[in-house]
């Protein structure tokens, strides 16, 4: 009996269920990995072992992080992580599936090299807005400890709950529609593992202008951009099918809510290239403004959530058994990846302590394309500088001349830096 109620006490206070998208990110492999990366540019060149120190004294803080996976019989789940989590020197692409058994089981991984410090994030574990709070803590330590700052004593005191707002908020009586129509896909020969990364930095204000002369906002504009340069340089003219980009929304303004876990939904911007004829950028622009408007509002947000909670509280999905869920699920995964022809994700301003400013150049934000969405896009800004970046897993560089020939029609000054070789 003392045995049965020990267990008991451990797993009441050292487990937690996965919210309800962790619970499909879980069933990830290494064709699509769910791995996005935060990465700070410094000014100088990063001191591994205090970057270790930042990373330790961060967990103490965010202890929903210091956690590993378990498998139960019908779900993943998490569980405490008692070893220690480890910093390494990046030797590998970005956004790959992370090695559990080489990284202490920890579902993050922290890298460095020369002046750049990496979040890599399995998004089972947070969001964009997590990794974000959580990267933030690991520099903001790194150069306490570094340049003997002060510690922020609001910012040690605020703790950040992980609960399940999925559960909390959605409204099981709001009826929905699940649109399965399939998107047009980007062609070309997948490379797995790898991830070809190209950064446009752009002054804020200057795309800010041009964003205002639309009457458009930023993530508007730039998604416009994205679809009319797929319909360029990759858009097959004879295909019936639609340019289709996922735009994932953050929950939290919503909701009025503060969450470390995973809390966001998304919509399917349809460029209706081919129902409505359009071959100009205006055009183009006009339906994506259109499309927001009429996707993403409070009425639809609301039926985005019960659609995504509903499909994870089906009876008949929770009781079969984990081995069987994970082949229909990925195969679920698989069919609703073809409803898009890519993603493209605006974090939005990740903000600074103006104390730390001084010491860092940039932020970057990168995903890893997949076996359907073959390229991927994130946008933040920092400053005065705002980030889109290009993922892609296909050798043909056609879009991405094509999307800075576009961007370079009305922005000046575009800082371009990849880790391939582009022509301007």
């Amino acid at each position: 009996m003392w045995v049965v109620w020990m267990r008991k006490e451990y797993f009441k206070n050292n487990w937690r269920k996965l919210d309800n998208v962790a619970k499909v990110f879980s069933m990830d492999d290494e064709s699509n990995t769910n791995t996005f990366r935060y990465s700070v540019i410094l000014k100088q060149n990063v001191n591994k072992n205090i970057l270790k120190k930042a990373l330790d004294k961060s967990l103490e803080r965010f202890k929903s992080f210091k956690v590993k996976f378990g498998t139960g019989l019908f779900w993943n789940y998490l569980e405490y992580n008692s070893k220690e989590a480890i910093v390494t020197k990046e030797d590998d692409i970005p956004c790959q599936h992370i090695k559990l058994k080489r990284n202490n089981n920890y579902l993050f991984k922290i890298s460095y090299y020369k002046n750049k410090i990496n979040l890599d994030i399995f998004h089972v574990l947070t969001d964009g807005v997590g990794a974000s709070k959580f990267l933030k803590s690991i520099v903001y330590n790194y150069l306490n400890l570094k340049h003997k700052l002060k510690n922020n004593e609001k910012e040690e005191n605020n703790i950040i709950s992980y609960s399940d707002q999925y559960l909390k908020n959605y409204d099981p009586n709001i009826k929905f529609k699940v649109d399965f129509k399939m998107a047009y896909q980007i062609p070309g020969r997948v490379h797995m593992n790898t991830n070809n990364t190209y950064h446009y930095i752009v002054d804020i204000n200057n795309i800010k202008n041009v964003c205002k002369s639309y009457g458009a906002t930023i993530t508007e504009y730039l998604t416009a951009v994205y679809i009319y340069a797929i319909y360029l340089s990759l858009y097959k003219k004879k295909t019936s099918k639609e340019i289709v980009i996922k735009i994932p929304i953050d929950l939290r303004k919503h909701y009025q809510v503060d969450t470390l876990s995973n809390f966001f939904v998304c919509s399917n911007i349809n460029s209706k290239i081919k129902e409505k004829k359009l071959t100009t950028f205006k055009g183009i622009l006009n339906q994506v403004k259109c499309e927001f408007k009429e996707k993403i509002n409070k009425e639809k947000i609301r039926e985005y959530l019960s659609r995504d909670v509903t499909v994870g509280k089906n009876v008949l999905i929770r009781t079969i058994p984990l081995p069987i869920k994970k082949i229909a699920m990925k195969l679920i995964f698989n069919i609703a990846s073809m409803t898009s022809s890519s993603t493209l994700s605006n974090v939005g301003i990740i903000d600074i302590d103006n104390k730390y400013k001084k010491y860092i150049d940039n932020i970057l934000v990168l995903v890893m394309p997949g076996k359907k969405e073959k390229l991927k896009c994130t946008i933040c800004s920092y400053d005065t500088k705002l980030n889109i970046t290009i993922n892609s897993n296909i050798d043909d560089t056609k879009f991405e001349r094509t999307f800075l020939s576009i961007l370079k029609q009305e922005i000046e000054n575009i800082k371009l830096e990849s880790n391939r070789n582009l022509i301007k």
